[in-house]
């Protein structure tokens, strides 16, 4: 099943998936055929080229002689269309000029090439239509470049024009929001509240966005955000109760059992099944959480939503629905106690937690869900210093 999952992404979204589960080591050489016929399928030179720097050490690849035949296509057309911008002096026409060259990079895979043919078009363009195409042009090349920042400049820039296209590109500014809002704990409620512009009721072979995410992506990493951000009964609003999100929801079948396990609160499984998803995080490009931080951070939210529900918790019970052992509840209770995240005392003798009388247990519940939110963000430094590497 995971072998074909691949293929609910398209053009460079799939091919750069390839390459991370070669770099990775986590496909093997019938994968890696598949992964070199798709550059060739797309004529995508510059993806083949990352495609045999990911296998240079264990399967040194030869030059194809279809990479030889379209690299010497793409010189004479390339070639041409430069002659003929230099002789081109109207910005109109010689912006239409520079958009046909960077579609021409786009397609073999020269991104970089692409955004410089793009910048040059725009820089004096007056015809807002034409300005709009050029912002959107440069969101999709400088993602495929790994450039967020830059991706989310134009972004910005594209958004203001949008009500002048008629709304043109309001799908597709949606689902690169989307996409930019998963990267980052700090914008998780963003993406949360993105939910409902990005689902959609088409059939997922309608999708027009796998370039950058597959239909099931948006359940998944809507699913996973949901849990750690939001309260029982909002995702029980907005995710499972939700027919527009369940059309892609129904579609992953491990989420349609966690979905199904959160809703009764069987808290000994949730854990257990979002495990089970991993397995889609190896095509995972853009969520920039491991598993099991994801894991302990939905663990801690559930104790919250549990604990809150009692003024005295029994810990023996607890520990047998959350499936954990007493000494592990009380070690994370104790810490909630401890950090100030609830006010409580434990009972040693009974192994009860007793809220502490005249505790505003709404204002508590708030702000222990708040705390336990917060232990997502340890690890967006990570990102914070990767996105300080790659954009520029």
């Amino acid at each position: 099943m995971m072998n074909n999952y691949i293929q609910s992404y398209c053009k460079y979204g799939r091919i750069i998936r390839y390459i991370n589960l070669l770099s990775n080591g986590t496909i093997g050489s019938q994968e890696l055929l598949e992964a070199i016929d798709y550059t060739e399928l797309t004529k995508n030179i510059g993806g083949f080229a990352r495609l045999k720097e990911a296998v240079s050490s264990t399967l040194p690849l030869d030059e194809p002689e279809w990479k030889k035949k379209i690299g010497y296509s793409l010189f004479e057309q390339v070639k041409a269309l430069e002659t003929e911008i230099q002789s081109t002096y109207g910005d109109e026409e010689r912006a239409k000029l520079l958009y046909k060259l960077s579609d021409i990079h786009e397609e073999h895979g020269e991104y970089s090439k692409a955004i410089k043919n793009v910048l040059q078009a725009v820089e004096s363009l007056k015809n807002k239509m034409m300005c709009a195409e050029g912002y959107y042009r440069l969101v999709r090349l400088n993602i495929f470049n790994e450039n967020f920042h830059q991706a989310t400049n134009f972004l910005n820039k594209l958004q203001s024009l949008d009500a002048f296209t008629g709304n043109l590109y309001t799908k597709f500014i949606n689902i690169i929001s989307f996409l930019l809002a998963i990267r980052n704990t700090e914008t998780f409620i963003t993406a949360f509240e993105l939910l409902d512009k990005v689902t959609t009721f088409d059939e997922k072979d309608n999708w027009e966005f796998g370039e950058f995410l597959s239909f099931q992506d948006i359940a998944i990493y809507g699913t996973l955000i949901g849990l750690l951000t939001q309260k029982h009964q909002t995702n029980v609003i907005h995710l499972i109760n939700n027919s527009k999100f369940r059309n892609h929801a129904d579609t992953v079948p491990e989420l349609v059992i966690l979905l199904d396990d959160y809703k009764q609160n069987k808290f000994s499984k949730i854990c257990n099944d979002v495990q089970q998803l991993e397995k889609y995080f190896q095509f995972n490009l853009y969520f920039n959480q491991s598993i099991n931080n994801v894991i302990n951070c939905i663990k801690r939210k559930c104790y919250i939503e549990y604990i809150f529900a009692y003024s005295v918790v029994d810990m023996n019970v607890m520990a047998k629905m959350f499936g954990d052992s007493l000494m592990t509840i009380e070690s994370a209770l104790e810490d909630y106690i401890y950090s100030d995240v609830i006010k409580a005392k434990i009972d040693a003798v009974t192994h009860t937690l007793n809220f502490v009388d005249g505790d505003e247990r709404y204002h508590a519940y708030e702000s222990a869900l708040n705390a336990v939110t917060k232990a997502i963000n340890l690890s967006q430094e990570i990102v914070l210093k990767s996105d300080a590497m790659f954009d520029f």
